[in-house]
């Protein structure tokens, strides 16, 4: 038998005077004393699910594709699901909701002979309904689908693919046999498209193998010294330790983005910790070479940043990128418009083992061109950073994990190992938090611990999407079993641009979330105000009213989280959820 968990009779007489809106927020709270005690001992507490989402987060619907599983989830505000897609495949590893509603994602077909992290192999494409539309497999003993795929503005599809390469032809072409255990196997990229319901044409292509040096073998092919020909990949250039690890996926692009209005590519290259960029509006026979397309260099490296020592113009000390992933263009419509976002994943950070999202400018001429001059390192000097301000390892993914800019400023991050995803303002403060509950054998229930959780990347979408016009978006159940009683308010607005607390100089704030010593509400109209600070058992820790700009509350003496429940005069009511530093 549980034990009985008895109420005082000034919390008896205090929950029969709440609102029902009260009474609905405190069902959450007093979940967790319920569950709290079984013989004394602790049994449960919050573990997946949504933590945080507070008046300022922008109101959207997230698409989760977590890496164990078949199921491509579309989840609400609060953590609900108004849609979902089956496949036989887990991810491969991206997934996209499209602006018809359609949803394009790939699949992991099982290799003998490519066996790196980030398999893919099969393209796929889902009506809003979930039936298939489109399928095409890419994967084989010869090349091999992996990571990354977008579907381009003309309709066709732009993806990443591995070929092999094998051992005798790498050495032929100046390989470093010390740096070859059997093959090797060559980044390409490919533009298909698509042809009815399983079919499709590739027509454009670009391939690693067509832009490289080497200084090993002046007899070999692509003789030369990498400072002086920053454009080509250096065939012996090792930045995975130890070697070995990078013997056959030498170089591991794990992203790739488009720029149409530069008609330009962009590559994340994990092992070369690099970015590089690469002209689209070549021919394939241009692609292959080093002139032609509107920059007149073919398909050699239009820029790179990350990692000077990877072509021979700067120290291992140099480095800025540690196994990054998802480097893309911010849309011009956004804050930071025409910036390059990345997610650093910190691997043998210098500092620690600590991750961060990041931004930078890449330096064009007067005419719109990259600068990338031989023996230097590309500019700029270094990036700014977004997220956290100052480098910790509670903020650490060592592998997947994204970013993506917000229409009301703030990032929606995906620290991907942990399946855990947050809403950050410039600040660093977090609106909105989820710790995906779907893992190897499903989503398990409230409480207990997420297994092999991860999420490649994620994406939000505005109600005011194309993808979302006319769609039944009523919210379901949680994806979690057993879930916390609800506690969780939307915004209703419809229109390209209707955000969830946009964030306006009146605005209510409370902060800083994790807190520390003190908790801090910001009231910039002075409106009269109802406060109630709860803690996990949902004992009042403090209750305040009146008017006033600035209320604070010292906190040395808490531990735990806190929910802070601001009432005003017309009834309205906002929680926040904070978490302890």
């Amino acid at each position: 038998m549980g034990k009985a968990v008895a109420l005082s009779q000034n919390t008896v007489q205090f929950l029969a005077e709440l609102s029902l809106g009260k009474a609905r927020f405190l069902t959450r709270l007093l979940f967790f004393a319920a569950a709290t005690f079984w013989g004394g001992t602790l049994q449960a507490q919050q573990t997946v699910g949504l933590f945080i989402q507070d008046s300022l987060s922008w109101n959207g619907y997230t698409l989760l594709a977590p890496s164990s599983s078949t199921e491509t989830f579309l989840i609400d505000p609060c953590g609900r699901e108004v849609q979902h897609w089956s496949s036989p495949y887990t991810p491969g590893l991206v997934a996209r909701l499209l602006p018809d509603g359609s949803l394009f994602r790939t699949g992991r077909i099982p290799s003998t002979v490519f066996t790196g992290g980030g398999l893919g192999g099969v393209l796929q494409r889902f009506d809003w309904d979930g039936n298939p539309v489109w399928s095409y497999d890419y994967s084989g003993s010869a090349h091999h689908q992996h990571h990354d795929a977008l579907v381009m503005p003309n309709g066709h599809v732009l993806m990443l693919a591995w070929e092999y390469w094998s051992s005798a032809d790498a050495l032929a072409a100046g390989r470093d046999p010390a740096l070859l255990d059997d093959a090797l196997w060559a980044e390409q990229i490919l533009e298909l498209e698509p042809i009815g319901e399983d079919s499709a044409t590739i027509v454009w292509r670009w391939n690693i193998k067509d832009h490289l040096v080497q200084n090993l073998d002046p007899l070999k092919p692509d003789y030369g010294d990498p400072a002086a020909h920053p454009g080509r990949v250096d065939l012996n250039f090792i930045g995975a330790a130890p070697a070995s690890e990078a013997a056959a996926d030498w170089t591991h692009a794990n992203s790739i983005a488009y720029h149409p209005g530069r008609d330009e590519i962009m590559l994340s290259v994990r092992n070369f910790h690099e970015l590089w960029v690469i002209d689209h509006s070549t021919s394939s026979a241009e692609a292959a070479s080093s002139s032609g397309g509107n920059s007149g260099k073919g398909g050699d490296l239009l820029y790179r940043w990350g990692n000077p020592a990877a072509h021979g113009s700067g120290t291992a000390a140099a480095r800025q990128f540690f196994s990054q992933h998802d480097a893309h263009w911010i849309a011009d419509s956004l804050a930071d418009g025409g910036k390059i976002m990345v997610f650093n994943n910190g691997v043998s950070r210098s500092e620690e083992q600590a991750s961060s999202v990041e931004i930078l400018t890449p330096p064009l001429d007067g005419s719109g061109h990259y600068v990338m001059e031989s023996g230097l390192a590309c500019g700029p000097a270094s990036a700014e950073r977004v997220y956290p301000q100052s480098l910790t390892p509670d903020f650490f993914s060592p592998n997947v994990s994204g970013a993506q800019r917000l229409p009301n400023g703030h990032t929606l991050i995906c620290e991907g190992a942990k399946g855990r995803l947050l809403e950050v303002d410039p600040a660093g403060d977090i609106h909105w938090e989820y710790i995906n509950p779907v893992g190897l054998g499903g989503p398990v229930a409230q409480g207990n611990p997420p297994f092999s959780n991860g999420v490649f990347r994620t994406y939000r979408y505005s109600p005011g999407y194309s993808g979302l016009a006319g769609r039944d978006l009523t919210p379901g159940a949680a994806l979690e079993l057993n879930p916390l009683p609800e506690d969780c308010a939307l915004n209703t607005g419809t229109g390209p641009d209707a955000v969830f607390g946009q964030g306006t100089s009146n605005q209510i704030r409370v902060f800083p979330n994790p807190f520390s010593d003190r908790i801090w509400l910001h009231n910039p109209t002075g409106e009269y105000l109802r406060v109630t600070i709860f803690d996990v058992f949902g004992r009042i820790l403090v209750s305040a009213d009146g008017p006033g700009q600035w209320m604070s509350w010292p906190t040395e003496f808490r531990s735990g989280m806190l929910w802070v429940r601001v009432e005003y005069l017309n009834g309205h009511a906002q929680t926040w959820k904070l978490g302890r530093d």
